[in-house]
């Protein structure tokens, strides 16, 4: 990993000189170099492939990361909407708070509106994608700035104490993550030992799955990002290994948008039938194991 004193000077800049949408500087840890596994994707978000991928996708907004998330993440946004209407699990999402793989900062913008949260911050790969889109992004979902903070870096090295976090997100990152045992492993050590881990995920269904992975190999080698499906008893099994206990699963109710088809969802879903004919939306909410199955190694005692 490359740290910022080893930064191009174009690069350095962005911790400085944001130059849109609210203006916030952005923070840099450990980014990709070209010899880790993340690059060519980092490489894309940094030099502005991504935005110009992102101003083909179709919508009704005229910014084009608006049309992306519409299209791409359809019920993270209800999702999101739904859990902080939570009677349980709503006050959880509070203090400071980690939008780790925050992406276009939708979320981030979101979180820093909730009375009860201090503090957000948005953890993505590229300086320059959080410097421009992310900063519009915010802008545009009126985010309180004084709450904000922007840091690139990658996922697994996260550079904060650890439980400096009261609160976590991951949304739609697992199955982008090409390692994502690591990626759950630095949330719980970024996480207070009676913090909480949001996680949303839409995995596809069972009798799909074979061919939901043979899409995301394509999807993978064509545009150099990562695209791994996972079933739902898999993300959970993941969840174990990266040191959390899975204490519910909240099931999306913003997939079907429609009224029509949001009564066929729920007669599906009363009959406990939805997951097995539909595609279902998950916030998981996961707890940090307490003894977690691979723990941290202690160094040896030098008494």
């Amino acid at each position: 990993m490359i740290r910022p004193e080893e930064l191009p000077p174009s690069v350095a800049l962005e911790r400085s000189a944001p130059t849109q949408g609210l203006g916030l500087p952005v923070e840099i840890g450990s980014v990709p170099t070209p010899r880790d596994l993340e690059y060519s994707e980092y490489l894309q978000y940094q030099d502005g492939t991504a935005d110009k991928a992102a101003a083909q996708v179709p919508g009704e907004c005229s910014e084009p990361w608006q049309n992306v998330v519409a299209a791409y993440e359809p019920g993270s946004q209800p999702q999101m909407e739904q859990l902080l209407r939570h009677p349980r699990h709503a006050a959880r999402v509070r203090g400071k708070v980690l939008d780790l793989a925050a992406g276009t900062c939708w979320a981030t913008a979101r979180l820093s509106r909730v009375p009860a949260v201090e503090e957000v911050t948005a953890v993505d790969l590229s300086p320059a994608f959080l410097s421009s889109v992310g900063n519009r992004m915010l802008a545009l979902g009126e985010a309180q700035s004084e709450k904000v903070r922007l840091l690139a870096s990658t996922f697994e090295h996260v550079p904060r104490p650890d439980a400096s976090f009261d609160t976590a997100f991951l949304i739609a990152a697992i199955h982008h993550a090409l390692a994502p045992i690591r990626v759950l492993r630095e949330a719980r050590r970024l996480l207070k030992p009676d913090g909480t881990l949001f996680v949303f995920e839409a995995p596809p269904l069972a009798w799909h799955l074979g061919k939901a992975r043979q899409q995301g190999l394509d999807i993978s080698r064509r545009t150099r990002t990562t695209e791994i499906a996972y079933s739902r008893g898999e993300l959970e099994y993941l969840f174990r290994c990266g040191g959390f206990v899975v204490e519910d699963a909240l099931e999306s109710e913003g997939l079907s948008p429609r009224w029509p088809h949001r009564w066929v969802r729920q007669g599906l879903r009363a009959l406990g039938i939805e997951r097995h004919l539909l595609v279902v939306g998950y916030a998981f909410v996961l707890r940090p194991d307490p003894d977690p199955i691979f723990a941290p190694t202690q160094p040896p005692s030098t008494e």
